[in-house]
Parts: C-alpha cells; structure tokens; sequence
C-alpha cells in the first residue's frame, strides 16, 4: 500500500512540459553579484550554445575570442521593424555592422529581444544577424496570436508598394483570431467581457491587427485584467478562482460573442476571452527560405515565455531609467544545460522491469522444471542400468512383499547390499545413509496422479526403477484451445475505443498513470515483496 500511495503522489505533483528547455541565460546586473537565470528552448538552426564551463564566464575573455552567446549586451529591435520582418518583406539587405535604422544604435555584440509573430522564427535570426546582433531571444506575446487576412490586398508583390501593411480599412471579419487549446484554453479560464470595454481595445492595426496597448487589459492578476474582472462563474469568487486556475496571468479574445440581455455596462454583446497558453515552444525551420539564406543563419536563437519576457523587460527599463545610459549595461550569457550522458532513472526502471519479468516467469516455471528434473533422473539411470532391457531387469529384481496381519506394502531391495561408503571409499554412518536416501528418492519420485508424491524405501536405483515404469506427464492433460474469437477482438476494440474516447473529452489522463500505478504496485508487491517477506516471517 505505501508503495502504491507513493508512486499515485508522484504522478499527481510532477507536471509534465511539452518542450524541454535545454538552454539557460544568465543575466547580469549591475551591481549583482549572483546572475538571474532564465530557462530557454533552442532552436533548431543555427549554432549550438556553448556549455556552461565555458559560457559562465563572462568577461574572461575578449569580445573576438569569446564563444557564440557570451557576454552580450541586451537591446531592442529598431522602432521601424520591432518583429525583425520588414527586411524580408521590403528586400532591404542591411549590411552587417551598418545600424541606420535608429540613428547611431549599433548592434555589435548585442543579443536583440524579439518578439514572436509576423514572420518565421529563422527569418527573425536571418534579419537579427543582418543587422550586425550577435544572439537573438525571441519571446511569446500576445499580439503573435493575432493576424488580418491580407488576401484582398492590392500590390502584394512583396515591396514597400504592398498595401497589405500600410491599408487602414481592416474590419473585424479581416481579423484571424486565435486557436483554441492551440493559443488558448478556456477550461483554464473563461471570461466574458462587455462591448463597450471591448471597444477600447484595438485588433485592426497594420500590419497584425493586435497593438501592444491591448495588453494593459488582458495581462494581470487584479482587475485591470478584464479576465479576471469579468470571468465567467456565478459566485463572488470568480475573480480568484480565474487567477489560480490561469497559470499565464494572460487571456487571449477569441472572436466569439455572445448575445445577453444587456445591462449597464454593455449594449447585449459580449466577448468571449480565455486564459492564453505561456508554454516554452521549438523553433522550427523555415522551409521557405532558400539552402543559402539557411546557411547563412550563424547566430544562435532561443525562445522564452511571455512571463520571462515580462521580468526580462522590466529589468532593462530599470537599469535603463536608473543609469540614463551612463551606467554599466546588463550582460548575459546563453548556454546549454548540462544533460547527463546516460540516463540512471531510465536504466533502473529497466532494470526493475526485467528483474519483475523474469522472477515471474521464473515461478510459473517451477513444475516444468521439476518434471525436467524428473526425466533427465530417470534417463540417467537407464543409461548406467544399460538401456530399456536392463532397466526392467532391475526394476523386476525388486520385489513387494506382502506383510501377514494386513501390514502395508513396500518395496524391498533383494540385490545384495551396496557398500555404504562414500565416494572416496570412507564408510557412510546410517544416519548419513538415511538421509541421502530419503533425500534421493523424494527428488526421483515425480508427483502422482492426485499431486502428492510418493517417498519410496528403497536406494537410489529403486526410486529410478520405478520413474523408468511410470510415465511423467504433466499434471493437466486438458488439450489447450483458443478461448478468444472474432467477437472477443470486436469488443476490445470498442471499449478500448470508447475508453480512449472518455479519458481523452474529459481530459481525465491521470486516470491512466493511476490505473498504471496500481497495477505495477500490485505485480510488485504479489512477485517481490510477498515472496520475500514470506521467507523473513
């Protein structure tokens, strides 16, 4: 029971994370001796980070011998092209080192924060590395969620003339808005926002529709989050139970309204938001760029949440606002987590399994063994008695004898006596003698029909005399037969199906891990620890 209780509240308080983030920032600041650490997934372009023996040094080495993502300067992409897109979508192929978008920025050495959206994560690399960064981080956001459908654009010939991005007559039907449980889930939290707070937020910008300004009302804990405001329940505790249940602190709109009664705040309409995804995600390859511009990607990318974007951010506005741009800038360092090279958890669980599969199999096993045992006994004394013949003229030359006064039967040796000695020629005492004997015949004598064995009195060649006369079969003769047919598979099938079916709408996965728990608890404990515990006690 303790071992079940165990392992059913190790699977209730481990999560488990879609991507596992293989990369690690260390931001320095001024002043601070100890580095804030952020996790980060990698990407799967470019360069691979360093490891952290060489990436924690920060300042050991000089900027043009230092490796790929150590000791960088943070910064921000130009105001003109804040998604690092316009360099694909006009062809403007920056120079490296040469930064004129905003006045005298440069870019050397710096590690640009960018946020998703707009555009492909390698093509975000491809412009960061143009324009001279040495990194790139890009992080989530909201505003990535959201874009306009462009198919009634003029001019789309991929320039500047492309009025996709510059056309101020977007509606709501242009709007493209996020997925559900691909962007957002609204089991997480659900609210329903009126129309006259939805109108202060703005979805028809060029070019993605979303503005940042939107996120002053869709980010929070408090009530200036209209999520946790105007949250979906029917008790006063709806606010609170929106922000334990939404993780990320964000809600994405939807799209989806709903038609009320009206009221005070709001004209009978109101929008649909939920609580927005914030999980570490791959940065995948753009399939679309061509073999060069792929190889020319050398920088290295990774990806944070919006959550480690928001902290991130906060803290470069501060040191900004605080130093005025005299002071000493925030430094950091991106390299890759150490990972073990064997995995020992994985090995024991092996290892345990095998050690339970074969213990089992090893017991189911024991009356063939024993009848194994059986035969290769009764070969072995046919072969010293000198085949079939010999064998049944020992077995006849003993005789049964029937004892006067209705005494019982037993088998009587007539063969002259052996020698009691052992094998190197020393006499055997009787007791010794009895004993190898007993011994001797309970082993040779196989069970008997109804399962007990039969423990003769005679040596060593009487007990074989008699297992060369019986037949050793097994216990059951039943001729096996096929207890499953066409309608045993069909109705696998559809309660497997109808299971997979239950677990999966009602999003009840941990029943599985339990079911599981239980019967490796159980298969545990009825192979290893009662067999063991038996021998103790």
């Amino acid at each position: 029971m303790a071992a079940r209780l165990l392992l059913l509240s190790a699977l209730v308080i481990s999560p488990a994370q879609s991507i596992l983030q293989t990369a690690t920032i260390d931001v320095l600041l001024p002043g601070v001796p100890t580095p804030l650490t952020l996790l980060a997934s990698q990407a799967s372009f470019g360069p691979s980070l360093v490891s952290y023996t060489d990436g924690h040094h920060l300042s050991t080495s000089s900027s043009s011998s230092r490796p790929a993502g150590v000791g960088l300067i943070p910064s921000t992409p130009p105001s003109d092209d804040p998604f690092l897109c316009n360099d694909w979508i006009t062809n403007k192929n920056t120079n490296n080192n040469n930064n004129n978008n905003d006045g005298e920025k440069s870019y050397n050495n710096a590690a640009l924060l960018v946020p998703r959206g707009q555009c492909s994560f390698q093509r975000k690399a491809l412009s960061a590395q143009r324009l001279g960064a040495s990194a790139i981080i890009i992080y989530g956001s909201l505003s990535s969620r959201y874009a306009l459908n462009v198919t009634n654009s003029t001019n789309d010939d991929g320039t500047s003339n492309n009025d996709a991005y510059t056309r101020n007559d977007y509606t709501m039907e242009d709007v493209i808005w996020p997925t559900d449980k691909q962007d957002y889930d609204c089991s997480n939290g659900q609210a329903f926002i009126p129309s006259n707070v939805f109108e202060k937020m703005n979805f028809l910008t060029s070019p993605g529709g979303y503005v940042d300004s939107n996120d002053e009302y869709l980010i929070g804990n408090s009530e200036n989050n209209v999520c946790v405001k105007y949250a979906a329940a029917n008790d006063d505790t709806s606010s609170s139970s929106f922000v334990s249940s939404c993780e990320s602190q964000r809600c994405l709109v939807t799209g989806n309204n709903v038609t009320t009664d009206g009221g005070s705040d709001g004209e009978g309409i109101k929008y649909e938001a939920c609580c927005a995804w914030d999980f570490a995600i791959w940065l995948y390859q753009d399939a679309t760029l061509s073999k060069e511009e792929q190889a020319e990607v050398t920088i290295p990318a990774v990806y944070i949440t919006m959550q480690q974007a928001t902290e991130f951010l906060d803290l470069m506005n501060g040191v900004n606002n605080n130093e005025n741009g005299n002071g000493d800038p925030i430094v950091l360092s991106m390299y890759a987590r150490d990972r073990p090279y064997v995995n020992s958890s994985a090995i024991i669980i092996w290892a345990l399994g095998v050690f339970v599969a074969w213990l089992a199999s090893y017991h189911s096993s024991g009356d063939y063994r024993s009848y194994a045992k059986a035969i290769q006994m009764k070969s072995q004394w046919m072969a010293r008695a000198g085949g079939v013949g010999g064998a049944v003229a020992v077995a006849s030359s003993s005789t049964r004898r029937q004892g006067g006064g209705g005494g019982g039967d037993e088998y009587v040796d007539e063969r002259p006596p052996s020698s009691p000695g052992r094998g190197d020629g020393t006499p055997r005492s009787r007791s010794q003698s009895r004993e190898r004997n007993a011994a001797t015949a309970s082993a040779a004598s196989p069970p008997s029909e109804n399962g007990e064995r039969t423990i003769y009195r005679g040596g060593e060649d009487d007990a074989a005399a008699v297992i060369a006369n019986r037949s050793v079969q097994p216990r059951h003769q039943e001729e096996e037969s096929l207890e499953l047919d066409a309608s045993h598979a069909l109705g696998f099938i559809v309660m497997a199906s109808t299971s997979l079916l239950v677990l999966f709408y009602f999003k009840i996965f941990n029943v599985v891990k339990i079911f599981y728990a239980f019967g490796c608890s159980g298969a545990f404990a009825q192979v290893v620890l009662y067999p063991l515990l038996t021998r103790i006690f």
